[in-house]
């Protein structure tokens, strides 16, 4: 059996000697979960810090260690429910309920996540903290007029604490412009959807996207590229990926337009979807051949969450391609095999 450092032996049998000493003291077992993190043993970092909240079942910093565990071995749920439970002990625990609402964000659950910060400052109003957390939740998930007043509020109570870490005033000033999109975007569409600009027609395609106007998002994109191809090809911004994603979600039937747009629509959308994609895969592969390891490693990593969007589920998940006409389907599995061929993964 391998043997632990030196340092390491001496920590971990002074951990023992403290648990046999006082085995009920909880902080005992959280110093063991300690170590064994650091040691990287994360089933025996689990077990420890499980047995401490056992032992001390209100206590939010041990809750916070076992959770943050649990999340850090893609255990997100577990990480939830033990959030659930400590608010179950004890109602008025506002660090228990912000923790699960961050926790929440982790596994993408956004309603979930909004109906608990909502309970939050229900409960506790002047909890700065939490108005910070539902504004940012509120203006990912579109709802703009409300994300504005509880990041305001959040602004309001922050900016007096000399602790306050949170960069309310920018968010307030990006929900602010969020809204005046929304605004301007409903001006172009009753009146012809034309952007002034290649900059307006990429800012309010990013806009329409956050409100799952995926259609009119595609068309902006369109545009935008159309007039400046450079905005295409400039990976870093992420513009053509993102359009990708938006032309998928539209072709997937996921978008808030309507009416819905026609089958035929959707195909055509699928197809934009593809194109886009397979031109940022031939730069990729040029990225993963290079001598530059910053540039391999991007490119590795871009193409590793290709295959872990949600926004691309609906083109590449088993479950759902299937659902796909047998010409589209086989052009996707097309482009998902490049994609694992440059990975280096079986299909």
């Amino acid at each position: 059996m391998a043997q632990f450092p030196t340092a390491a032996n001496t920590a971990i049998a002074y951990a023992r000697e403290r648990i046999k000493t006082k085995p009920d003291q909880a902080w005992n077992h959280a110093i063991f979960g300690d170590l064994f993190g650091q040691l990287g043993r994360n089933d025996d970092a689990l077990a420890a810090y499980q047995e401490a909240v056992r032992l001390d079942p209100p206590a939010i910093a041990l809750r916070k260690k076992l959770a943050d565990k649990l999340i850090e071995s893609k255990r997100v749920d577990d990480a939830v429910a033990v959030y659930r439970e400590g608010i179950r002990l004890d109602p008025n625990d506002t660090q228990c309920r912000f923790n699960l609402a961050l926790a929440l964000g982790n596994s993408g659950k956004f309603d979930e996540v909004i109906a608990v910060c909502r309970e939050m400052v229900r409960v506790t109003p002047d909890f700065a903290e939490g108005h910070f957390v539902l504004g940012g939740y509120l203006l990912e998930h579109g709802e703009y007029v409300e994300a504005l007043s509880e990041l305001r509020r959040s602004h309001e109570l922050g900016s007096k604490r000399s602790d306050w870490r949170y960069p309310s005033e920018e968010w307030v000033r990006k929900a602010e412009r969020q809204n005046a999109l929304a605004a301007q975007l409903t001006g172009l569409l009753t009146g012809g959807l034309k952007p002034k600009d290649t900059a307006e027609a990429l800012e309010l395609a990013r806009h329409c996207q956050t409100r799952h106007l995926y259609g009119i998002a595609v068309y902006l994109w369109q545009r935008a590229f159309a007039d400046e191809p450079k905005q295409a090809d400039d990976l870093k911004s992420g513009n053509r990926y993102n359009a990708a994603c938006a032309a998928a979600l539209a072709g997937s039937g996921k978008g808030k337009e309507f009416p819905p747009p026609a089958e035929s629509v959707k195909a055509a959308l699928l197809t934009q979807s593809r194109v886009w994609l397979n031109a940022d895969l031939v730069i990729r592969a040029k990225h993963l051949s290079a001598s530059d390891d910053a540039a391999r490693k991007e490119a590795r990593d871009a193409l590793s969450h290709w295959k872990a969007d949600p926004d691309l589920a609906g083109v590449r998940d088993a479950d759902n391609i299937v659902k796909l006409s047998e010409p589209e389907r086989k052009e996707w599995q097309a482009l998902w095999g490049k994609v694992d061929k440059l990975l280096g993964t079986k299909k």
